[in-house]
């Protein structure tokens, strides 16, 4: 997966990455696989939501 393409899709990964959230920490962030999928929908997420959603900050 390159990009989120639709609400449908970016919901999933926010759920995904709330899972991940469960998992990963800063404790272990160096040394769980699963830091690496985190990041990555992370990133997705945030692609998304500033060409979606895009904030209104000043």
């Amino acid at each position: 997966m390159n990009r989120i393409t639709n609400d449908r899709e970016y919901h999933a990964i926010t759920k995904r990455i709330d899972e991940l959230l469960q998992i990963v920490s800063d404790d272990n962030y160096d040394v769980v696989p699963e830091a690496i999928e985190l990041d990555f929908l992370s990133d997705l997420v945030e692609e998304y939501e500033n060409k979606y959603y895009p904030s209104t900050k000043n």
